[in-house]
């Protein structure tokens, strides 16, 4: 007779690029840990992963918020009100004019801010900055500031809205990973972690410092001691 097609059906990613993410558990600890838990639970996690209106997810500190996405200070709609250099609309192309150290407006989360007068301030140089000047600025900044920066530094520096500001699908993708980590905990630091690799090279050196000073034989310095103390 014919032999039976054994063959398996590949279970391979179908996409171009291998980049294929595992579903999540249902629910995810602190730092990403998967833990079981009852239904009532999961939908539990999942409100209190729910974002309101304006809401979006950052980190501070080891730790994730829901926090508003952007801020307005009063003092910034104040000196907007007050310069005449701004234009009645600002656009991608107006803010790509601005990309110079003495001149430099960069685009965060649709939203242009004037930080020419913080540029010789900034702790990471003046470089970075004007890298980004008259850019989109959305993901780095985020990669490399805290949620309290968005609140309590950059609203000073706002000059308007990019009225022409798109996300592109990729942004829209990477982005929602990124909230999406940041809503799991992902991104959170676990302290036991560190406690416990401390504690493991503390009884590394303990035992180095055994071996070199209790052992006298040449390979019982070296081996640790054990069999070669019998030779």
């Amino acid at each position: 007779g014919t032999r039976p097609n054994r063959r398996r059906k590949s279970s391979a990613c179908p996409c171009s690029v291998r980049l294929c993410f595992p579903p999540p558990p249902a629910t995810m600890g602190k730092g990403g840990n998967s833990k079981s838990s009852a239904p009532a639970t999961n939908a539990t996690a999942a409100s209190s992963r729910a974002l309101g209106p304006g809401e979006v997810w950052r980190e501070d500190e080891g730790k994730s918020f829901k926090v508003q996405k952007s801020y307005v200070s009063k003092s910034a709609l104040a000196s907007i009100a007050k310069r005449t250099d701004l234009p009645a609309k600002i656009t991608m192309a107006e803010a790509a004019k601005h990309n110079k150290r003495d001149d430099l407006w960069v685009i965060v989360d649709g939203k242009c801010y004037d930080v020419t007068r913080y540029v010789e301030h900034h702790p990471g140089g003046w470089l970075p900055m004007v890298n980004l000047g008259g850019k989109d600025a959305t993901d780095a900044f985020a990669n490399y500031h805290p949620a309290r920066v968005y609140k309590n530094m950059l609203p000073q520096y706002y000059i308007g809205d990019v009225v022409d500001y798109r996300e592109t699908e990729f942004q829209k993708g990477h982005r929602a990973i990124r909230q999406r980590l940041l809503a799991e905990g992902m991104f959170e630091t676990r302290m036991s972690y560190y406690y416990k690799l401390t504690a493991w090279f503390a009884a590394l050196l303990a035992g180095a410092g055994y071996c070199t000073l209790a052992c006298t034989a040449f390979p019982a310095a070296m081996g640790g001691g054990g069999p070669f103390r019998r030779l």
